[in-house]
């Protein structure tokens, strides 16, 4: 009974969330967003069906909210993830440092700014096989290849790279007028 109860209920939201009236939606998600949320955390059975339900902000629509499987249809080819920042509004969200990059590659980003929001989708870990990615994190990984080579050639550990760099950085210091420096 109680899984035919479960059942007969996700079928129903699944009815609303795919109606033409948006409107529908956005007021059952604004009462009951919150609960399908904390499904996410606590119902595991379900991630399958809870995961299309849910609704976030993104860089790229931030008066609307977005579905996930919207977000994962407007996603370029080369994107391998879905990327995330958790913050604490909408307003913060919009100017966070670590948005740039991305905004400036045009992806998307989702904006997580309940406090539960994080906790579900670290929960969920992936969606239509796209792991989701915080961008707050310091080895954000855009899978470019120019930048795979800066930074391998950042932290190469090689003493030949070490000392080329510090011969470029002492010609560029002499140039710039700091005539007592001198590279020993």
């Amino acid at each position: 009974m109680r899984k035919r109860l479960v059942r007969k209920t996700f079928d129903m939201i699944q009815e609303i969330s795919k109606s033409e009236n948006k409107k529908d939606y956005k007021k059952f998600w604004e009462n009951f967003g919150r609960f399908l949320k904390l499904g996410c955390i606590e119902d595991t059975g379900n991630h399958k069906r809870i995961t299309p339900l849910l609704r976030f902000y993104t860089s790229k629509s931030e008066e609307e909210l977005t579905s996930l499987d919207t977000y994962v249809e407007n996603m370029s080819e080369n994107q391998k993830a879905i990327y995330y920042l958790a913050t604490d509004s909408l307003k913060s969200a919009k100017t966070a440092p670590f948005l740039e990059k991305l905004v400036q590659k045009d992806i998307e980003v989702l904006y997580l700014i309940e406090p539960i929001d994080e906790v579900a989708i670290q929960n969920l870990q992936t969606f239509k096989e796209n792991k989701f990615v915080d961008i707050s994190k310091e080895d954000l990984e855009l899978g470019d290849e120019d930048e795979v080579k800066e930074r391998d050639l950042l932290y190469s550990n090689t003493a030949e790279t070490k000392l080329s760099a510090l011969e470029a950085l002492a010609k560029a210091l002499q140039k710039e007028g700091h005539a007592g420096f001198k590279y020993c």
